[in-house]
């Protein structure tokens, strides 16, 4: 857990009149710059806040304003009872701006406000505006934290409207210097302030002053750092956006980054906003995550095939030898589907092959045990669901045989046949696709209708059960070096092009017509950017597959429309896909669900792969998003399906379908050398479990 505390003053924007709620903070430098630190840290464990001599009656204005995890600590009421000076400016709208002026004279309240805080940051502005008896008082409240180990840091660069005008001024900086961890600051402030003849001179007086570490920006030649380290600027000037510099730079810090790592997320972020003024925010959002070590993501990868779904099926399986089911949530006793109980077989047999845990393995025939004697229909088809004790279930959408099921069913078997587990399981593969082929497969499209009354139940088709049929049939070929398996997998390439992709931007449409022609309306114009990521991956494995081009300039449109409008712009899960936009990439749907970041770890993975040392770290990044976020930090077996842009758990917990998506990321890393599963090679050597024969 962490903490950033930044001391300034804070101004609020009443639309209405002084009673009104306020509604925005504006012209506030240390709000922008904890806006921009947040995206490093993990509001789950890190808090943000802003300490100010706000008044009490206050506070929850500006909680309020500051939704995005930035708090305001030490509220402190001035002892002449205003909380604020008001002016009203804007035809009608009062501005109100606070100052920390009180909690100079109260130093035991300064020490309280920041209890806790594992880093306390603060301006020149905020010193310019106490007395000097004022100033001394918060120096000596500073150096009292400090010696309790909290690190404090200081950005002394002036605006043009803010030269230093007495020899007090420039005492009042070299003493807070000397107080500091961290200082940072621009070169042109500096030689405009002090007369600095280069960037190395203004770091060697800061040093000399006492700081610990100093960033000195130097515009188009990039930062210069005390560490002996430079970072040179990306071929433009990056401006003097002090707050996004110093935001990033000090979440980054906190966050556990070394300074030559911080000053590069600090300074791809200034590039990025003169890139693209005003979207910077849009651009590039898996930078942030590039300050996640990659020792960590290695580490919970590992220990998330190693440990946590070995922990996770000693609950959702029951013990013995013989078919059963997995749950497929957290406490529930409700239908077993084919869908989560096939995913489940792919998953134990797929990591059960990466690590060499034969158990995995023998979990997996049970559960395909369960799916061959209840879900499986004589004539080689896969009903929907049955009761836990496979008995059938009344409710008569449980018999049919949707092509979504049947896609998991093959790519089920394609996995239990490629860790070697029986020669007959080829037949049954075979005897799975001719099932698709009679009762599923219409001639005039060449796609997947949705269940097994054909165009009765198919008025609007939806992308998905195409894509996962694709995938298995890929899986089939991989399992079997059989290149039928590959010609029917091309098949469905060319279905997504010709029919499943929007020409006009490259997207994925999720549904359309019973005749496969664009849908009209919200149904026709819905785009899920972790589909995009995902189909992405597997157009890429086919033309690998193939040894061709075939489909790699449909998977790059479909990556580029999913990083430019399907992913989040703003919070410590900036970059992460979200659930839904439209045609035209405006949001549907914010929710950050965990399964598309796993499709986008996929395709980073993919680029690692090919040598992409910067798609390296992306998928890196993503595995530690995913593992210290959205599942249980410790490494016990409890997940999230989603989180709002907050960071808090929304839906329902636990949900074993989800571990199909997170496994093939974790090997898919593990291939391209991004992590090691650790295999353990005593028990691959060990015989093959054999098959439960089933009734």
């Amino acid at each position: 857990m962490s903490r950033l505390v930044a001391i300034d003053d804070i101004e609020i924007v009443l639309p209405s009149g002084r009673s009104g709620p306020g509604c925005a903070v504006a012209t506030c430098e240390t709000f922008h710059t904890l806006r921009a630190a947040r995206v490093a840290l993990d509001p789950e464990r890190d808090s943000l806040a802003a300490l100010t001599g706000l008044g009490k009656d206050w506070a929850p204005r500006i909680a309020a304003l500051f939704e995005a995890g930035i708090g305001v600590a030490g509220v402190q009421r001035p002892a002449s009872g205003a909380s604020a000076q008001a002016v009203e400016r804007d035809g009608g709208a009062w501005h109100e701006r606070t100052s920390p002026r009180c909690l100079a004279k109260d130093p035991a309240a300064l020490a309280d406000a920041v209890e806790g805080a594992d880093m306390i940051y603060l301006g020149v502005g905020t010193l310019t505006s106490l007395a000097p008896r004022e100033r001394l008082l918060i120096l000596e409240g500073l150096a009292a934290v400090r010696g309790r180990g909290v690190r404090i840091a200081f950005a002394p660069a002036l605006g043009p409207d803010q030269q230093p005008n007495s020899a007090e001024m420039r005492a009042v900086i070299a003493d807070m210097a000397a107080q500091s961890d961290i200082v940072l600051t621009s070169f042109a402030a500096e030689a405009r302030a002090f007369k600095d003849a280069g960037p190395a001179e203004t770091l060697a007086r800061y040093m000399n002053a006492g700081a610990g570490e100093v960033v000195v920006r130097d515009g188009r030649r990039g930062l210069l750092l005390s560490e002996g380290g430079a970072v040179p600027a990306g071929g433009t000037a990056a401006g003097d956006d002090r707050p996004r510099f110093t935001g990033v730079y000090l979440g980054a810090r906190l966050a556990g980054a070394d300074p030559q790592a911080a000053a590069e997320a600090a300074q791809a972020a200034l590039e990025r906003a003169i890139a693209a003024p005003g979207r910077a925010e849009a651009q590039s959002k898996f930078d942030v995550w590039r300050l996640d070590r990659p020792a960590a993501a290695a580490h919970r990868a590992r220990r998330f095939a190693r440990e946590t779904v070995p922990l996770w099926l000693e609950r959702a399986l029951d013990a013995g030898d013989g078919p059963a089911a997995v749950a497929e949530s957290f406490d529930e006793t409700g239908r077993r589907t084919t869908l989560v109980q096939c995913r489940t077989v792919f998953t134990l047999a797929h990591l059960g092959r990466a690590t060499g845990n034969q158990r995995l393995l023998e979990a997996a025939l049970r559960v395909q045990g369960f799916v061959a004697a209840y879900l499986k229909d004589p004539d080689g088809g896969h009903r929907h669901s049955v009761a836990p004790d496979g008995s059938p279930l009344k409710a008569p959408e449980s018999a049919l045989r949707n092509s979504y099921d049947q896609g998991f069913a093959l790519l089920a078997l394609a996995e239990l046949r490629r860790a070697g587990i029986g020669d007959e399981i080829e037949a049954e593969m075979e005897a799975c696709w001719q099932f698709v082929v009679t009762c599923l497969l219409d001639p005039a499209t060449g796609a997947l209708w949705e269940d097994d009354r054909g165009a009765e139940g198919s008025e609007v088709r939806a992308q998905n059960p195409q894509m996962h049929m694709f995938e298995a049939l890929l899986a089939a070929y991989e399992a079997t070096g059989v290149a039928v398996w590959l010609d029917r997998a091309r098949n469905f390439a060319r279905l997504a092009e010709g029919r499943l992709i929007d020409p006009a931007t490259g997207a994925v449409r999720e549904f359309l017509g019973s005749d496969m022609d664009p849908l009209e309306g919200p149904q026709g114009t819905q785009r899920e950017p972790g589909h995009q990521f995902e189909w992405a991956w597997l157009l890429r494995k086919h033309a690998g597959l193939r040894g061709t081009l075939e489909g790699l300039r449909a998977a790059g449109r479909m990556e580029r429309f999913a990083q430019a409008h399907g992913v989040n712009g703003l919070g410590f899960l900036a970059g992460a896909p979200l659930a839904a936009v439209d045609a035209a990439g405006a949001v549907r749907d914010d929710t950050l669900l965990m399964w598309p970041l796993t499709e986008a770890g996929k395709v980073y993975a993919a680029r690692a792969g090919e040598g992409d040392p910067t798609s390296a770290d992306c998928a890196r990044a993503i595995a530690s998003t995913i593992f210290g976020r959205y599942f249980s930090p410790d490494g016990a077996p409890f997940w999230a399906k989603a989180l709002d842009r907050t960071g808090h758990p929304v839906g329902e917990p636990g949900l074993t379908r989800l571990l199909y998506h997170v496994a093939i990321f974790v090997t898919e890393g593990a291939r391209a050398g991004l992590w090691d599963l650790g295999a353990d090679h005593r028990a691959s050597g060990e015989s093959r479990p054999e098959p439960h024969t089933t009734h």
